[in-house]
């Protein structure tokens, strides 16, 4: 904000003008402010210049609005401000009747009055303008930058900061403008890191740590210097993640962090980079330096009870715990960063809705007919009065026969669109009709393929029987009992494909749930899959808990669904691949995963897997058929089972399944 830069002081004899002049918050100790500002306050009453008084108004101003985020009180010392300057002499006071409008927009930016904010950062040009003065045109410069790079308008928004640097090279060179001159390279190199130009934001960010490094010469300034070199370095660090130098980006984090985690530095910066630090071991799996972090991280977001900070924690916090595998405790952080996040964007979408240049457009128009209207007012007002009620009265008669002629024509258009929607409505009810029919026919060609298909693998399941009867050798034996049960799960399949058909699918699957061993019946699924797998020279590979997990299920109908997801792991995995299936425990569930390096599952048809007779079907690494039916109807077992299944996958290639159970 620009209240914290100093009017210009006349020269005086009193000395209350010299202690006033002299001030500045900047050797005032956080601990004194508010003693410091009841002074000043006391000072106001006293007989002091009226630069005094002004200086007085402007550093008032930026103690309620910086350090007391007091943002009413603020703005009444910023119109105390502007009044003054402006009754006593607008143009000798020029620059400080500016600092007042720029920071009474500054405050009703920040109560989201964003037109009058907008109107007070014009005035301010406008005084600006009129005296050529180009220091302060680097505060416009500055505001419209930010204004522009909250509406995500970066490349612009980098151009301004520019000028806005430039600007200040006109200006007295004391420590609140080279203050600010650093910051203004900072926000070009943020602009650059927001467009992905992350060698120009690194190039920008190097000028920035230079600029700070040539004028950190004053001891009294060095904490300040620090702590802008210091978010500097966190800056860059978030550019080297994108440049995947993760080394480099987690010694630039770190550096940050150990130089603003001090007392009376950048904490909330320091807060924001230990974010950015989790979020680079998070990405690097290393969830013990995350889980260290965060417990850090926790004392400073409540101390700092900083919005920005603390919706950044609870996002970091979510997808730390979800790693973990505590989902109740990540989707509480999740929740709480959707929250605070929602809030946070309905305040920039306000903002991004207007169009910065258009509003300055529309108030140097409004002032051009302000000035005209009072060049002329004095002159015409008698002929105004006697030429506006003739308008009037014309505007009046044309508006009731233009509203005559507009209903009329809207009569006649609104009866050709009812026709139109009931034209459009008997259509869509004959297209229902016409898919309805469709829909039954399916039906009944599935019912009736499916009761083909029953009698011969029935008499296959026989005849197995049969022979597993007169078998003496145990491996065959064995073998022929593996084509059996696959023969009666074929016939299960067949069963509830006609189920499906006659939509009974659903309460059938709560039937015949008894306890089962999980583990061995993932082992029964895999010894079934092994000589299908033998046949592409794949391997297929278990990793299970030692002890036996008992989960309350309908038997037949989970291994199906295992063995879908074993099965389509060997149709689409190429020859002499690995194929795992991964159990895992996890609270109170049973987890597993079925892990293939095949051949991926395209990002256009992943929306469409799980669907019956789904177009997503594709043949095998070695033309192995697909009817697109195995993953719809593992889908439905599960749901029925109240589990979940999912899948993540690479379009490049490899592929994991996942479902879990409830525990018995």
């Amino acid at each position: 904000m620009s209240c914290n830069q100093e009017p210009r002081s006349k020269s005086s004899i009193n000395p209350t003008d010299s202690v006033v002049a002299a001030f500045t918050w900047d050797n005032i100790p956080n601990a004194e402010r508010d003693t410091s500002a009841v002074y000043l306050n006391k000072l106001l009453d006293q007989d002091i210049s009226k630069a005094s008084k002004i200086k007085l108004y402007a550093d008032l101003c930026y103690y309620y609005f910086t350090f007391k985020k007091n943002l009413p009180k603020g703005l009444l010392y910023a119109d105390s401000l502007i009044i003054f300057a402006k009754k006593t002499d607008p143009d000798l006071f020029s620059k400080e009747l500016s600092l007042g409008y720029y920071s009474k927009g500054d405050i009703l930016f920040a109560l989201g009055k964003y037109d009058e904010a907008y109107e007070n950062y014009y005035a301010a040009k406008k005084v600006m303008d009129a005296k050529k003065d180009r220091c302060t045109s680097g505060d416009y410069c500055y505001r419209i930058g930010m204004i522009l790079y909250q509406q995500g308008k970066y490349e612009e928004a980098s151009l301004f900061f520019k000028q806005g640097f430039d600007e200040t090279l006109y200006c007295e060179q004391n420590y609140a403008i080279i203050y600010r001159e650093q910051e203004l390279l900072n926000n070009v190199a943020l602009c650059f890191a927001r467009l992905n130009k992350v060698d120009s934001a690194l190039i920008s960010y190097q000028k920035a740590i230079d600029f700070i490094d040539k004028n950190d010469t004053v001891a009294t300034k060095k904490i300040s210097f620090d702590a802008a070199r210091g978010v500097v370095y966190g800056n860059m660090g978030a550019e080297y993640i994108k440049k995947k130098d993760y080394p480099k980006a987690e010694e630039l984090l770190l550096k940050s962090i150990a130089i603003n985690i001090r007392p009376g530095y950048e904490n909330n910066d320091a807060a924001l980079t230990q974010i950015k630090l989790g979020k680079l071991y998070l990405q690097n799996n290393e969830l013990a330096k995350v889980g260290q972090l965060l417990e850090s991280l926790k004392v400073h977001v409540e101390r700092l009870n900083n919005k920005e900070t603390t919706t950044a924690f609870h996002y970091l916090s979510a997808f730390y715990l979800n790693k973990l595998g505590k989902n109740d405790l990540a989707f509480e952080h999740l929740s709480k960063y959707m929250e605070m996040q929602t809030s946070s964007q309905s305040h920039y979408n306000v903002v991004r809705e207007t169009d910065i240049y258009e509003r300055f457009k529309n108030l140097d128009n409004q002032n051009e007919i302000d000035y005209l209207k009072k060049e002329k007012q004095l002159q015409e007002t008698y002929l105004y009065i006697t030429i506006i009620f003739s308008v009037m009265a014309i505007v009046i008669i044309l508006l009731i026969y233009f509203y005559w002629k507009k209903s009329r024509k809207s009569v006649e258009i609104l009866t050709k669109l009812n026709d139109k929607v009931s034209s459009q409505k008997r259509q869509l009810e004959e297209a229902f009709e016409d898919l309805e029919n469709s829909d039954k026919e399916k039906d009944s060609l599935l019912r009736a393929v499916a009761h083909d298909l029953r009698n011969p693998i029935g008499g296959i399941s026989s005849l197995v029987g049969l022979m597993i009867e007169e078998d003496t050798d145990e491996d065959v034996k064995y073998q022929h009992q593996l084509i059996k049960e696959t023969c009666l799960n074929a016939l299960s399949l067949i069963n509830e494909l006609i189920e499906a058909a006659e939509n009974q699918l659903a309460d059938k699957g709560l039937n015949n749930r008894t306890s089962v061993d999980f583990v061995k019946l993932t082992t029964d699924a895999i010894e079934l899959l092994k000589f299908k797998a033998q046949e592409k020279h794949q391997k297929l590979e278990l990793q299970k808990p030692l002890e036996p997990i008992a989960v309350y299920i309908n038997r037949e109908r989970i291994l199906r669904v295992i063995s879908n997801l074993i099965s389509n792991a060997i149709k689409f995995s190429y020859d002499s691949t690995t194929i795992k299936v991964v159990l895992t425990k996890k609270g109170e569930r049973i987890e597993i995963a079925v892990i293939d390096s095949g051949i991926g599952i395209p990002l256009a048809l992943q929306p469409n897997v799980f669907q019956m007779f789904t177009a997503a079907k594709r043949s095998g690494t070695n033309g192995e058929k697909s009817y697109g039916l195995g993953l719809s109807i593992s889908k439905k077992i599960i749901n029925e089972h109240k589990g979940e299944i999912w899948f993540k996958s690479n379009e490049n290639g490899g592929t994991t399944f996942y479902f879990s159970l409830p525990l018995a």
